[in-house]
């Protein structure tokens, strides 16, 4: 018998947004997943965790694919968990998938993102290189083999490779453990370098582990078994994603022919494959050529498209490519019509909207996104428009949100004419009018344009509303105003008990902090009024803390810091627990070490994106 949490699983279909309904459905699968994979077949110890959850959640996702096809689920959840991978398995400090030693006293530890979607992604580059039928069976022969009883990762590896060679979709000298213990006994993932040869007409390809920050080692010796699949501009074929040959840790350095004639050749076909890929400037320029012709970019497959955008993000990010590159590449959106692209790119757009907020080249920069975003804007620009299909309601939500936040004037003359209409409903809480998937985007930019009575009105619906989730949306939008004396206003209540519970306080704090207006109206009360937050959070040490913390990251200069830190040391006399809520200040606190790392980052960032 199964028993879940009431929120995670009903659905009110009349009021739950397309996220919600899509993860009740997925919450579901993925626990039914576990009869088989974690009840009928049990990993032997805790170090093959993954074999319950990854399953699970590979699982899952294909179940719900299965039942409600229309939705295109699992190419979006399959894709959300490789980028995901790709970003937090890429720090030095990660673990790897499957580790001998662990003992009971870390297992709660080892139910993280890399147990859940790096085992759920590499079982999806399994099912890409063995093809569907062998993964299928192969999954079909281990759990009648090992049910009522407990395996590990060997166990899997074994019946994949059985499978595989008496299908004859692994060649006889390989074996599945050969290869996947490359992937799951080590942290991280490669890096595939391409490098082209034009006038000998070769390609050497190489591999190295991919580290965000340069500044870590890099273990040259770290090696995994890749596959290749690829396709070149002449042949544009991205269907073959069954590997034509292996990057290997004995041929970790292979040169193979290329001729010249190919504009371009990319890699990892339908992004099967677990690593990122670094071309050489010549070949990226091919690429380019050909994404910024509305009649011939959709020859490169979506999913080839999406992790182009990503990888060239991520390799400007850390010093590999230069982002001129980047950009040209990006100018391709302006004919892009679908979903996933538009999604990675919002997302590695989001990095360096940040990183110009509250900047001088703001305005420059906000131009850009506008003149980007206008022509998938008019696709979309209708808010009160609804769509069948689930991904297409996604794409309007995220177009939406991106133009209203970069200010195109069409949005927020649209989101306030929603709102004020609203207003004018009898009974405003039980006939919300506005679209539910864009309810927080239309109050943030009524707060943000409108008036006290914009402001007054909400907060009166935060007043009367018993949902906690709807009570934490609307704190967090009425923190958009861009009036100061309502902000000041806001930050006052949040220290009154009478009027937020404690544990809303911060998020008051922090909904005010995010904007542009409201950092320096949080940053001067947080000078104004420390000694009360102080005061106010005595038995909870921390929570000051996290005061710094949201105005530090929001920070863009070093003399905004040195600014905190005067202040906190001059205030450090008069308050006896201070020292204690944020550290000796004559010992650097670790709070203020990591603020000053982020602003040293970002200042770099800015630097490189401006020239």
């Amino acid at each position: 018998m199964q028993t879940q949490q009431e929120n995670i699983l009903l659905n009110n279909l009349d009021e739950d947004s397309i996220e919600k309904i899509e993860s009740v459905a997925e919450v579901i699968a993925h626990e039914l997943a576990h009869q088989w994979f974690g009840n009928l077949v049990t990993m032997k110890w805790w170090s093959d965790i993954w074999l319950n959850e990854g399953f699970a959640t590979y699982v899952g996702i294909r179940g719900v694919d299965f039942l409600y096809p229309e939705w295109n689920s699992f190419q979006v959840k399959t894709l959300l968990n490789f980028l995901t991978i790709l970003r937090e398995d890429s720090l030095q400090s990660s673990h790897p998938l499957s580790v001998a030693d662990r003992n009971s006293n870390e297992i709660q530890e080892i139910f993280d993102v890399i147990s859940y979607k790096k085992g759920a992604s590499l079982l999806h580059m399994m099912n890409m290189f063995l093809g569907e039928n062998t993964f299928k069976q192969s999954i079909r022969n281990y759990i009648k083999k090992y049910k009522f009883s407990n395996a590990d990762q060997n166990d899997l590896w074994s019946s994949f490779t059985e499978e595989a060679h008496r299908q004859g979709t692994l060649d006889k000298n390989l074996t599945v453990k050969l290869i996947m213990d490359t992937w799951t006994l080590k942290a991280g993932y490669p890096i595939l370098k391409v490098v082209r040869n034009y006038s000998a007409e070769t390609v050497t390809l190489s591999q190295e582990r991919f580290l965000r920050s340069k500044s870590d080692d890099i273990d040259n010796n770290t090696c995994w078994w890749i596959p290749l699949s690829m396709t070149t501009s002449m042949d544009a074929n991205f269907n073959q994603t069954i590997p034509k040959s292996w990057l290997d840790c004995e041929n970790n350095n292979l040169t193979i022919p290329l001729a010249k004639d190919n504009a371009w050749v990319i890699y990892n076909l339908q992004m099967a494959g677990l690593f990122r890929i670094l071309y050489d400037t010549r070949n990226w320029m091919g690429i380019i050529s050909t994404l910024n012709d509305p009649n011939e970019y959709k020859t490169i497959h979506t999913l080839n498209r999406v992790q182009l955008i990503d990888d060239s993000f991520t390799f400007s990010h850390n010093g590999n490519l230069d982002y001129g590159i980047t950009f040209q590449l990006l100018n391709y959106l302006k004919h892009e019509n679908e979903y996933a692209p538009w999604m990675t790119a919002l997302d590695g757009l989001n990095f360096i909207t940040e990183i110009m907020k509250r900047t001088p080249n703001q305005g420059v920069f906000q131009n850009l996104m506008r003149r980007l975003l206008l022509p998938v804007y008019s696709r979309f620009q209708n808010m009160t428009t609804k769509y069948n299909s689930f991904e297409e309601t996604r794409f309007k939500n995220l177009v939406i949100a991106e133009a209203c936040r970069h200010e195109i004037k069409d949005c927020t003359k649209q989101a306030l004419d929603l709102f004020r209409k609203w207003m004018k409903t009898t009974d405003p809480d039980k006939n919300n009018i506005l679209p539910r998937e864009l309810k927080p985007v239309i109050y943030c930019q009524a707060i943000k344009y409108g008036g006290v009575d914009e402001w007054d009105f909400l907060w009166e619906r935060y007043q009367r509303s018993n949902v906690d989730s709807e009570k934490e949306e609307l704190i967090s939008t009425l923190g958009c105003s861009s009036e100061t004396w309502l902000l000041n206003r806001y930050l006052n209540w949040s220290l009154d008990d009478s009027i937020f519970r404690t544990q809303d306080t911060i998020s008051v704090f922090y909904s005010v902090a995010k904007g542009d207006i409201g950092f320096y109206v949080a940053k001067d009360f947080l000078y104004r009024r420390w000694v009360d937050i102080s005061k106010y959070f005595k038995s909870l040490g921390n929570i000051p803390r996290k005061y710094i913390s949201i105005i530090g990251f929001e920070m863009k200069t070093i003399q905004e810091l040195n600014e905190m830190e005067s202040f906190m040391n001059k205030s450090e006399n008069n308050l006896g627990g201070v020292v204690q809520i944020v550290g000796d200040m004559n010992n650097k606190p670790p709070v203020f070490e990591y603020i000053r790392v982020n602003i040293e980052g970002m200042l770099e960032f800015y630097h490189k994106i401006y020239n």
